[in-house]
């Protein structure tokens, strides 16, 4: 039986969202299929659907990522394939 819920995830700004989902949602859409996740935006709220153990992976992968643009580096398609390894 699957363990589905959601959680809520609020970034710092929503400035972040563009460069985290990428051009055309590409990050967003590897994100969601590596994790078998349902993600949902409405300003900084991110929320997160799927099984607990995968919404922690990506909480952790979105504060990851946070993190690196709060400190001013500009995420590079690489560095979202490196911070999903990462996480996962």
């Amino acid at each position: 039986m699957n363990d589905t819920t959601s959680r809520d995830f609020l970034l710092e700004t929503s400035q972040y969202i563009p460069e985290i989902f990428g051009t055309q949602d590409l990050n967003l859409k590897q994100i969601e299929k590596k994790f078998n996740v349902r993600i949902t935006t409405r300003e900084n709220h991110i929320k997160i659907g799927g099984e607990p153990k995968d919404i922690e992976a990506v909480e952790k992968l979105l504060l990851q990522l946070q993190e690196m643009l709060s400190q001013g580096h500009k995420l590079q398609n690489g560095d979202i394939k490196f911070a999903i390894r990462l996480a996962a």
